[in-house]
């Protein structure tokens, strides 16, 4: 049996002797991944706006939407940009929300670190 090493591929300093294996392997992470981070947004926003959200057609707040594109940018930069507070947009909640969290001009969600 071939040991890890061998399987993944070596590479001997000093020597111009390299050896390259394919491997094949499934990506094992944990409740850490994008999908398990976009259904705790919809939970979040479920529970912060309650039937409002709800209400709000798929095609608005699904996989795909606009919403959920811009989104993926906010994920992408998350920890990365110093912003203590990001907007996501469009989600058209309609009006009486606490302005703290919902713009109602730019129809954003505002989600702050």
């Amino acid at each position: 049996m071939k040991s890890v090493q061998e399987q993944v591929g070596s590479a001997v300093l000093g020597s111009s002797v390299f050896r390259k294996t394919r491997v094949n392997a499934t990506a094992q992470g944990g409740k850490c991944g994008s999908t398990y981070v976009d259904r705790n947004l919809h939970k979040f926003l479920d529970d912060r706006f309650g039937q409002a959200f709800r209400d709000v057609p798929d095609k608005f707040k699904g996989p795909g939407s606009r919403f959920m594109t811009e989104f993926e940018k906010v994920k992408h930069s998350f920890g990365s940009v110093d912003n203590d507070s990001y907007e996501i947009s469009p989600i058209p909640l309609g009006s009486g929300h606490d302005s703290e969290h919902f713009d109602e001009d730019e129809e954003a969600v505002i989600l702050s670190q």
